[in-house]
């Protein structure tokens, strides 16, 4: 069977509580992002970055947080904490933040 490369891009604005959050469900946000639709027949190779109107700077995780990555999905997890600042999916989705993952993902599909 011959394969041709796949590529798909798009913005995840959907946060929930992270996998590691603090005790009190405060300091890590993720996206789930549904890759289906893409005809991956394997992990595609990912990039992200954090777009946001405010608080989305000094953020772990938009190019490292990527967990459970398969052709068909990927989480990824941001870590914030500074001082008395601890981001919530809340925050992250506020108007005046409007944090969105933006990524793009290239791979092998059919």
């Amino acid at each position: 069977s011959s394969g041709i490369n796949a590529e798909y891009g798009g913005s995840a604005k959907e946060w929930v509580v992270g996998d590691h959050p603090g005790a009190d469900g405060m300091g890590m946000v993720k996206v789930n992002v549904d890759m289906t639709a893409c005809g991956f027949k394997s992990a595609p190779i990912v990039s992200s970055i954090l777009n946001g109107k405010n608080t989305n700077e000094q953020t772990k995780g938009a190019a490292s947080g990527i967990r459970g990555l398969i052709a068909t999905f990927l989480s990824l997890n941001i870590h914030k904490e500074i001082g008395t600042f601890q981001i919530t999916p809340e925050l992250a989705m506020r108007d005046n933040n409007q944090w969105e993952l933006l990524r793009t993902a290239s791979g092998y599909g059919c």
